[in-house]
């Protein structure tokens, strides 16, 4: 888990943003190329890309899960928050998360060329999404709000107050954009730590 706290930020863009969005350009193109009759040969597409997005997942919550818990440890005791409610808060929405793309490829991925079943479902699933978004909301933010006061109250040697930190709640809330910004500042941090 210390690796994320070393990797460069092109290279962390690349795994969490990068690998799913050229699989799913990959099969966009392909789809077109091929006839109806050749959309079988999609599927291990189909799965590859599955794959990406459970690492992607996997990815963006061992970061979260690295920068707010391993990064604690450098914050004197006076000033470190409870990690324990984080624990929590980080936990909901990784299973829901990690259950909702296993979902969605066992909908999808058998029924991904049948456009009726997807017009069918499609309702359904934006219920989901929308009750899953609702119950995502809270813990996220506040899995955000403590990653960003870490980072701040690390940089600053300080207490911080949200006015401080809420840039940092910004370029993390605008991940695979905010990580250009905010993972070379945790690296400094990283690196002032070690000396």
């Amino acid at each position: 888990m210390n690796w994320f706290l070393k990797v460069k930020h092109w290279l962390l863009f690349l795994l969490i943003f990068g690998l799913p969005i050229a699989f799913r350009l990959i099969i966009f193109m392909v789809y077109f190329l091929l006839s109806e009759d050749e959309l079988i040969f999609l599927t291990p597409l189909l799965v590859l890309s599955a794959m990406a997005n459970f690492i992607s997942i996997l990815l963006f919550f061992g970061w979260l899960w690295s920068v707010g818990l391993i990064l604690q440890k450098n914050i004197p005791k006076s000033l470190k928050p409870n990690v324990r409610y984080f624990k929590i808060a980080l936990l909901i929405p990784f299973i829901i998360c990690i259950s909702a793309a296993i979902w969605f490829q066992i909908t999808f991925g058998a029924n991904s060329f049948n456009t009726d079943f997807i017009g069918f479902t499609f309702f359904i699933l934006f219920i989901y999404v929308m009750v899953l978004f609702a119950i995502l909301l809270v813990p996220m933010a506040y899995c955000i709000f403590f990653v960003a006061k870490t980072i701040k109250i690390l940089e600053l040697k300080k207490e911080v107050k949200l006015s401080d930190y809420i840039s940092e709640f910004v370029f993390i809330v605008l991940f695979p954009f905010g990580i250009w910004f905010i993972q070379p500042l945790i690296n400094q941090i990283k690196n002032k730590t070690i000396t």
